[in-house]
């Protein structure tokens, strides 16, 4: 079913993939920073709306 694999050996090389993959990336994994009032305030409702009536109906 799972090119000659069982399910558990198929779950068993998920899980040990996911493993390696976890210690892999751990290190350069980024995490958002924050943002400036200015920059978070920036995309307001009525800046959406209108570059939503800029691109036109589809």
């Amino acid at each position: 079913m799972f090119y000659g694999l069982t399910t558990k050996d198929c779950c068993k090389l998920a899980y040990e993939t996911a493993i390696s993959f976890s210690k892999d990336t751990k290190d350069t994994l980024q995490y958002p920073g924050g943002c400036s009032l200015a920059h978070a305030t920036a995309f307001n409702n009525n800046k959406l709306l209108m570059k939503e009536s800029q691109l036109g109906d589809p």
